[in-house]
């Protein structure tokens, strides 16, 4: 396998058998950018393969990492938190009854997952901004002894959930950086 993906790009310099294996087995490893001169190269060698280009690229653009069940995102997250590699990810998700050109788009999928989720957390963090300021402007302003003190409770409710929230959306927002980070420096490591 690692000889067929290491010339990945040199598709003219291997045998019909190869391309063909690396079709069956191998496609969801590949970059995309180098799907379309993969396919280029079987086109124009008039090879038959069980799978398209479009029916290939539709179902990775079709594939939602959200509707995994949830052990099987925790395991990916988990495993990524202790920098786990990606061909101890990829037997995790065999194990565990994923098929093999699913584990492979799932592991393609995974650095836009992460994407994903920092910047939702971004927009968590961004949320209880608004929360801890309305908070502090309802302490600040003058309240009379005839109000009630249910006005000051709510202002500091609103106040540390707002910083709850911003604490939280900031620790999961680095988590899932980091976790991008060691997904895009393993991806490097494998295409060198």
């Amino acid at each position: 396998m690692n000889e067929l993906l290491s010339n990945y790009g040199y598709y003219t310099e291997h045998t019909d058998a190869q391309l063909i294996k690396l079709a069956n087995q191998y496609l969801n490893m590949l970059p995309e950018s180098e799907i379309e001169a993969f396919y280029n190269e079987v086109a124009t060698r008039q090879l038959e393969l069980s799978e398209s280009i479009s029916e290939h690229q539709q179902k990775i653009e079709q594939f939602n990492f959200n509707l995994l069940p949830k052990h099987i995102i925790q395991f990916i997250t988990d495993s990524k938190s202790n920098q786990k590699r990606n061909d101890f990810i990829l037997n995790g998700l065999l194990e565990r009854g994923i098929e093999e050109n699913m584990a492979y788009v799932i592991l393609g999928k995974m650095n836009n997952y992460f994407e994903e989720m920092s910047k939702k957390n971004e927009d968590l963090i961004f949320s209880g901004l608004p929360m801890l300021v309305a908070g502090i402007a309802i302490n600040v302003l003058p309240i009379s002894k005839n109000q009630h003190l249910a006005i000051i409770v709510i202002a500091y409710c609103l106040m540390v959930i707002g910083v709850v929230r911003m604490l939280h959306g900031y620790s999961n927002k680095r988590r899932y950086e980091r976790m991008g980070k060691s997904q895009r420096e393993n991806e490097n490591e494998s295409e060198s």
